[in-house]
């Protein structure tokens, strides 16, 4: 194997092959950008009297943002980073490299359908929902619902992200390319845009408002849609795509009785306490987290 490299050698990489000079740009100034558009929807709601945030549960969505934030840079610098490396020196099939456009578009791509797994089993495994529970207690959706996101889940990435690590992708490649799709993910949590119908072929490719809008909905028939963050073709090979029918309802089945940062991330994990502990043996007990939502 060769050796590790370093992030801002591979930011430049990445600058160089695959992204074009404004993505870049949007990569170097995402902390502007996000605050930016934030700032922007809620004029634009404003202005058009349609209003599309609360007080009280976007000062939630801004707080448990921040808390997830900071969780997600020390986990990633301390265990994901590390961990990721450990095992594609010790393990990889391949010595893939750093450089290239196809070096990266393959890291994207299998990164995307990485993330899509990892999403998917949030939604299916009690352990996983814990933490990504946080992400869809919100009973209102905009771009403060986009970065909410729950304390727990800043680890549940590594089992997904591992088969890339084998395969022989750099740490830093997998990190950064995820971060990559969570950032385009981001512009994706608005009700303001609507179905771009003069771009069928984009609305089908890729993740967009109008696709990813139905996953927050606790609506029977977008229950457990719609899970890809970049890419739709995940969930058009494997059958969980589906269009708006009906309107919206947005929200988690089983709602925190209250939207501070804490109530939200314990209220799922009190749940499953409580369900563990009334088990019959500790063998159904320690089974309980790894059973269906």
């Amino acid at each position: 194997m060769s050796p590790a490299i370093s992030p801002a050698g591979l930011i430049a990489d990445m600058g160089e092959v695959l992204l074009t000079p404004w993505v870049q740009a949007v990569i170097d100034h995402q902390l502007f950008l996000v605050v930016g558009l934030i700032v922007l929807e809620l004029a634009w709601s404003a202005w058009r009297r349609r209003p599309t945030h609360t007080v009280r549960i976007t000062l939630s969505s801004v707080s448990l943002a921040l808390l997830h934030f900071g969780a997600y840079v020390i986990t990633t610098l301390l265990v994901v980073l590390p961990v990721l490396q450990a095992v594609r020196e010790a393990f990889g099939v391949f010595d893939l490299p750093a450089d290239g456009a196809l070096a990266w578009g393959l890291c994207l791509l299998g990164t995307d359908l990485c993330a899509y797994c990892l999403h998917r089993s949030q939604h299916h495994v009690r352990w996983f929902w814990v933490g990504h529970s946080v992400h869809h207690t919100a009973p209102e959706f905009n771009l403060t619902v986009g970065p909410r996101l729950g304390l727990l889940d800043t680890l549940d990435r590594i089992p997904f992200f591992l088969p890339l690590a084998l395969l022989g992708f750099h740490a830093e490649m997998i990190v950064l390319c995820y971060a990559l799709i969570e950032l385009w993910s981001f512009w994706t949590h608005t009700s303001w845009i609507p179905r771009l119908r003069w771009l069928p072929w984009f609305e089908w490719v890729f993740n967009t408002p109008a696709n990813h809008r139905l996953h927050h909905g606790r609506n029977a028939v977008y229950l457990d849609r719609n899970f890809g963050e970049f890419t739709m073709l995940w969930d058009h090979l494997f059958g969980t795509y589906v269009r708006q029918t009906e309107p919206v309802d947005y929200g988690a089945t089983l709602m925190p009785p209250r939207q501070d940062p804490w109530t939200a991330n314990v209220f799922e994990l009190r749940r499953l306490w409580a369900d563990m502990r009334a088990a019959p043996n500790w063998r159904l007990a320690l089974a309980v987290p790894w059973r269906g939502v």
